[in-house]
């Protein structure tokens, strides 16, 4: 089999734990406190844990010359705890996800090996791998609704299950030889062509607290106007869907005409995204707006972005670093996204959304094209 084929099937099946999780772990935590801020919580706290591993295990896996190792290891232990989380209160279950993010953020080391997979064509290389991840976001999504109604103890203990497996089929993919860093302690922060990663990093920090905010909330917001479990998991299919169908073109144009276009494209597209989620009364139009795939533009232009800014050598790092920025970013959304929601209503915590939008778009601008000529 293909070594590039089980990096993908692998990551169609993490995919579908995730795509369980992301629609119903709000919602559960939402019913077992009832206030929206604890929703928001589970989305902000583990992401404070991904703001310092996602380039923690980036680093690490520079320093040993290794990516597989690290993401077979680190993901059995984050998979064993999803079989505790039926049987705590939200506070252990806060503690508990957080102490899983720690393990499981390992996984941002995997568009690292793709990119050094296929060096000279990294948005289309990406642009698969988006695509199989939205397959499995796809299934998890239809799965959510259906497990979570036999029990959230069987909901969870499937994603478990399904999280092991992708640890299974993991351990047979090739890693590639590279040369491992050596520089010393002080120089880890040292790596490739700072300024322009900065901006890109404060790019996806602002844009993504402003995309947490109704993400934190929105399958809360659904949830108490009526909509069921079953289509809130459907809800989150559909997203996965339209985001796996766009993914592979994506990952073209970022190659054809470059990453800045896309980066600019992004911030515009989810400020008419989330003002009209807050202004709309219609369930079904707010759904179509929510669905749209935006967030690929952004994932695929930006990852190919750090990509082209670091050395083979140092990439774990520069995607780690990327992913802490986004990690940032969904701890400030959130955080804010819950509370905002308690003290003002959903609909205008999906406006006050836009205003990151805006900032972000204006910090676009000083991104410099990357793609290689």
């Amino acid at each position: 089999m293909d070594n590039y084929f089980k990096v993908l099937i692998s990551s169609l099946v993490l995919s579908i734990t995730q795509g369980m999780l992301f629609p119903l772990l709000p919602i559960y935590a939402y019913e077992i406190s009832g206030k929206f801020a604890y929703a928001g919580y589970i989305f902000s706290l583990p992401a404070v844990i991904m703001v310092a591993m996602n380039f923690g295990w980036g680093t690490v896996s520079d320093r040993l010359g290794t990516r597989k190792s690290i993401i077979i290891t680190s993901n059995v232990v984050a998979s064993a705890m999803y079989f505790v989380f039926p049987y705590v209160g939200i506070s252990g279950l806060l503690v508990l996800r957080c102490v899983q993010t720690f393990f499981y953020s390992s996984y941002i080391l995997i568009p690292a090996m793709i990119t050094e997979y296929f060096p000279s064509s990294k948005g289309r290389a990406l642009g698969q791998y988006n695509v199989a991840t939205g397959i499995g976001w796809t299934i998890g999504g239809v799965l959510s609704g259906h497990a979570a109604n036999l029990g959230f103890d069987v909901f969870f203990g499937s994603i478990g299950i399904l999280s092991l497996l992708f640890c299974g089929i993991f351990f047979f993919v090739k890693d590639l030889p590279r040369e491992k860093d050596t520089k010393g302690f002080r120089q880890i922060l040292v790596f490739g062509e700072h300024r322009k990663i900065l901006i890109l990093c404060l790019y996806a920090v602002i844009l993504m607290t402003g995309g947490t905010i109704p993400s934190s909330i929105f399958n809360v917001h659904l949830s108490n106007i009526g909509v069921s479990r079953e289509i809130i998991g459907y809800v989150s299919s559909l997203t996965s869907l339209t985001f796996l169908l766009v993914a592979d073109a994506a990952g073209r144009a970022c190659d054809r005409v470059g990453r800045r276009p896309l980066l600019l494209a992004t911030p515009l597209l989810y400020i008419v995204m989330w003002m009209g989620i807050g202004l709309v009364e219609n369930v079904v139009v707010k759904i179509i707006l929510w669905i749209l795939p935006f967030y690929a533009l952004f994932i695929i232009a930006s990852t190919s972005a750090v990509s082209d800014l670091t050395s083979e050598k140092e990439r774990g790092r520069g995607v780690g670093i990327l992913n802490s920025s986004i990690g940032l970013g969904n701890f400030m959304g959130g955080l804010v996204g819950g509370n905002l929601a308690d003290a003002i209503g959903p609909k205008n915590a999906f406006m006050a959304a836009s205003i990151f939008a805006v900032m972000s778009l204006l910090v676009s601008t000083q991104i410099e094209e990357t793609r290689p000529q």
